[in-house]
């Protein structure tokens, strides 16, 4: 395995050449970053079209749904065009993939290639059929749905840039290899993408199962660039080794994406030292302060003892004189308050008392107004009666005077009645 760079020239001319490289980011890195977050944002979009089929209850592929479609095929579409551009050599793609293609290879000389050995190649790929297996298992179980599938694929998408830009557990923990540009797998990519849609490209629709037009485009558009990669590898090894090919190498690189982990990986060497160191000093400082706690106490404990001793008397000579105060204080206050209750009690019984007499006048005042009243009343009606007997005896005179007449005729009419 080739861990150093060849022809690498020394001295402090190339360490400020390498210096102003690092110091200025690539195009490739810039590209990179934007589709770190280009693909995030589809990864949300997938994730939305997911929530809002579920609530509408269609199902992610659903052919017979417009809004499926223009999303489902504008991520398609996306992936599509990225893997068409790596059928061809760019400069706009990293070394990495461009070193399968003659226009990328600079003969160094050599005729001995040195490539990684297949079982770590065999590692990685068991191991990712492994990871993916149990997605399968869960997927024909009905745990989890397609577009379940389709979002762990998005997530594979996000993830692929992250091992490019930051930290690559391939790399680091099966291959072992240099950088991304000496990568024996870096044109599996597409197809470690979109392994989970392997198990998508039939779906059911209703009763019926019908091909995925999405899913197979990508799989096998993918299965393609992995075919064409290994086809080549097989076919021209002297591509794929820095010993052979010098285009390959670190003096040639423009891309500089390893710089990006070495940084991330030395902060994280330093912030592991840092908090060792931390902890280390935390630890002595915390065993320090307890041997000198202990210490003080052993030397402060007699001190205090002899104070204690010193004092104690003088306490309990304070105490019996405060009591013997507090005492004459409390009796004193005692009587003091039991006068003053006393006099209150009397205090409320002469007022319950006045309140009372109060009463008693009010009633007397009220029964000498209603006698009073009662009086006006009889005087009053005495009147009234008194003018009823006069208008009655009146009324009755005038009756009697109104007939006396009748009365002094009747003889003479009797006389009359006697003469015929």
């Amino acid at each position: 395995m080739q861990n150093a760079c060849h022809d690498v020239p020394h001295g402090y001319n190339y360490y400020i050449l390498m210096e102003k490289k690092k110091k200025k980011i690539s195009l490739i890195s810039k590209l990179n970053y934007f589709r770190l977050f280009y693909r995030s944002a589809l990864m949300i979009g997938c994730i939305a079209w997911y929530i809002i089929a579920r609530v509408r209850g269609v199902a992610f592929f659903d052919r017979n749904d417009v809004a499926a479609m223009i999303i489902v095929g504008f991520i398609t579409l996306s992936f599509a065009i990225e893997m068409l551009e790596r059928f061809f050599p760019a400069k706009t793609s990293s070394m990495g993939s461009q070193k399968q293609f003659a226009r990328n290879y600079r003969p160094s000389g050599e005729t001995k290639p040195e490539l990684m050995s297949w079982k770590r190649t065999l590692v990685v790929f068991l191991s990712w059929v492994a990871l993916n297996a149990v997605f399968a298992v869960l997927y024909f179980t009905h745990v989890i749905d397609e577009g379940a599938l389709c979002i762990i694929s998005a997530f594979y998408t996000i993830s692929d840039l992250i091992c490019i830009l930051f930290f690559c557990p391939f790399q680091t923990w099966m291959m072992k290899n240099r950088c991304c540009t000496t990568c024996r797998i870096y044109n599996w990519d597409f197809a470690m993408m979109f392994t989970p849609l392997i198990f998508l490209v039939v779906v059911k629709e209703g009763d019926n199962y019908v091909p995925n037009a999405f899913a197979i485009l990508l799989v096998s558009m993918s299965l393609l660039l992995l075919l064409r990669w290994e086809v080549t590898y097989k076919m021209h090894p002297e591509r794929f080794s820095d010993k052979t090919n010098l285009s390959m190498r670190c003096v040639n690189c423009k891309e500089k994406l390893c710089s990006h982990k070495k940084q991330l990986q030395k902060l994280l060497r330093d912030s592991a030292e840092l908090a060792k160191k931390t902890g280390k000093q935390g630890a002595e400082f915390v065993k320090k302060t307890a041997i000198e706690g202990v210490e003080f106490a052993k030397k402060a404990g007699p001190e205090i003892a002899e104070f204690a001793k010193k004092t104690g008397p003088q306490i309990a000579e304070f105490a019996k004189k405060t009591g013997k105060h507090g005492a004459d204080f409390a009796k004193k206050t005692g009587k003091d308050s039991a006068d003053f209750v006393k006099d209150q009690v009397n205090f409320d019984i002469d007022e319950e008392l006045a309140k009372e007499a109060v009463k008693e006048n009010e009633l007397i005042e009220n029964k000498e107004a209603v006698h009073e009243t009662e009086h006006v009343a009889e005087v009053e009606n005495g009147s009234e009666t008194s003018n009823e007997l006069q208008h009655v005896v009146k009324t009755e005179h005038v009756p009697e005077a109104e007939n006396a007449p009748e009365k002094e005729e009747a003889p003479e009419a009797e006389d009359a009645k006697r003469e015929d």
